[in-house]
């Protein structure tokens, strides 16, 4: 540990630490160990924050909320230039329980309330006393891992609008396609994920003998989207073996029965994966990877 040479000797409650680069989870990990105060925030270091509200947020501390979660901005920027903003927020302000987030959990899932850490205080304690860690094996998705399983931990979730965290993007290089191409399984490596969303759903029906609305297709989802991005870049000789792997995966079989829920994209794929029909997969591909490209240039 060593000191910075501008915030830490402004500031005497800022802790600089350095440690080898072993990813983002490590790297939170550690935070997580040492910070000293009673909620943890994550920024990361190419985003931004709004000003906050303190009153408020002082008010849900005294409170003693678990987990406060609010909005998010996507700023779009090309060549520093911003070309476009997002906002996504819930319109509803809550303070409520455990069980009654149950019912909240789909909505908020797709009104990114859930995939990010970083627009969420929450308890230090929390973390600490349930053993809640960043997965050092995830390079995507390891922030809905960790939310998860807050989640089974988290009494009372407050849930605000305001979007105060700001997220930059480069417009025209969406780094998850980098990320996952670097994955050799996409399949096992999304399991990781699932595993996190069923466990939360068996801790639900445990203490409450309901299910979580949405929760398996949401899952769903989420494989036929990473392997999506997956398939852009796979050899011919190697969709054969992704094909065997989804149509196999225990959890894609746990939530099969979403598939009449999932887009028409969705459905036409598992249906080629299942007979092995790789011209057809490989067609499918290229033809929304080329309304894609098409989407994005129109917009330039």
């Amino acid at each position: 540990m060593k000191s910075s040479p501008s915030f830490c000797s402004q500031y005497s409650f800022i802790k600089y630490i350095e440690q080898q680069n072993s990813g983002v989870s490590a790297a939170r990990n550690r935070g997580v160990e040492e910070a000293v105060g009673k909620y943890l925030l994550f920024v990361d270091s190419d985003d931004l924050l709004e000003k906050i509200d303190m009153p408020k947020f002082k008010k849900l501390i005294e409170d003693d909320i678990d987990l406060i979660i609010f909005g998010m901005k996507f700023v779009y920027l090309a060549d520093g230039t911003v070309v476009k903003e997002e906002i996504k927020s819930f319109e509803e302000h809550l303070k409520i329980n455990q069980r009654d987030f149950i019912e909240k959990f789909e909505a908020l899932f797709h009104s990114n309330y859930l995939s990010s850490y970083c627009n969420k205080l929450v308890k230090k304690d929390l973390f600490i006393s349930n053993g809640i860690k960043f997965d050092v094996e995830l390079t995507n998705y390891e922030d809905l891992s960790a939310v998860l399983q807050t989640l089974c931990f988290a009494n009372t979730i407050a849930i605000l609008s305001e979007p105060y965290y700001i997220y930059l993007i480069d417009y025209y290089n969406d780094r998850t396609y980098d990320r996952i191409n670097i994955i050799d399984d996409v399949v096992k490596n999304t399991d990781l994920i699932a595993k996190f969303f069923l466990e939360y759903e068996r801790m639900i029906m445990q203490k409450y003998n309901v299910t979580v609305p949405g929760l398996k297709n949401i899952v769903l989802g989420i494989y036929f989207d990473l392997l999506f991005c997956k398939l852009t870049t796979t050899s011919y000789s190697k969709i054969r073996f992704l094909c065997k792997s989804f149509v196999d995966d225990f959890y894609i079989n746990e939530c099969i029965g979403e598939l009449q829920n999932q887009c028409r994209r969705n459905k036409l794929l598992y249906s080629f994966m299942k007979k092995e029909k790789i011209f057809l997969i490989k067609l499918l591909v290229l033809y929304a990877k080329t309304r894609n490209y098409i989407s994005i240039s129109k917009k330039k």
